[in-house]
């Protein structure tokens, strides 16, 4: 059975002046009083797109309607994965949510034939809706990274904090990469919040000491990976 979660906003920004633990202490000392709720841990994506590349383009483009599809799961990046799960990122103007379909674990090991991913990852007993998205799809890179996760007091607003990105490359690959690209300097943080709290969200926003950006990992990680201009 999928999940969907409520229709949310999300606003982006990406630092390399600051450091993850200097980012957390701003944080930590933010007026509406964000606190960790949460332990540390990894994550990892698995993103998928047509042969064309059609999300790229329309993120890109700046499209009002848009999806990501991802596999996404926590914890190490090779192995056994732990309920991983595949999401839609729907986006639509400012506003998006996400619909997920819990998939079987599966193994992944650097040097497995990347072609082998779709027989690998949708296994018996999985979502038709997932098996008829990924075979329509590619998979074109991972990316893994360590989130910590923060709330304000008043518990309407959440902030993550993402640092030590590492992109692997799939498009073009016989075999899933030993080793990926990795931006140590880069921070990511975002602040998630419902749409009903819009306006109160700018006086949050004020507080950091970051420019908002149209911030993608997956945009940056094709990027980077591939030497692509925006």
């Amino acid at each position: 059975m999928d999940t969907q979660s409520h229709y949310r906003f999300e606003r982006k920004y990406s630092t390399t002046r600051y450091s993850s633990h200097q980012v957390e202490a701003l944080v930590n000392h933010h007026p509406a009083l964000f606190r960790e709720i949460f332990h540390p841990r990894s994550v990892n994506n698995m993103y998928w797109d047509t042969i064309g590349l059609g999300a790229y383009f329309e993120h890109t483009i700046g499209s009002y309607q848009r999806t990501k599809t991802r596999v996404r799961w926590y914890g190490d990046l090779y192995g056994t994965t732990k309920s991983p799960k595949l999401e839609l990122k729907k986006k639509n103007t400012n506003v998006g949510y996400k619909k997920r379909y819990p998939l079987e674990n599966f193994h992944l090991q650097a040097g497995d034939l990347a072609s082998y991913l779709y027989q690998e990852i949708v296994q018996d007993g999985v979502h038709p809706e997932v098996k008829q998205r990924l075979a329509s799809l590619t998979p074109t890179l991972i990316n893994s990274y360590k989130r910590k996760y923060f709330r304000s007091l008043c518990g309407r607003f959440r902030i993550t904090i993402d640092s030590d990105v590492s992109c692997y490359p799939l498009l073009g690959v016989a075999s899933l990469p030993v080793n990926g690209i990795k931006n140590s300097r880069l921070v990511i943080i975002e602040l998630k919040y419902s749409h009903l709290d819009d306006l109160l969200a700018t006086e949050i926003a004020d507080s950091l000491p970051f420019t908002l950006t149209r911030n993608s990992k997956y945009i940056n990680g094709l990027q980077l990976l591939y030497n692509w201009v925006r």
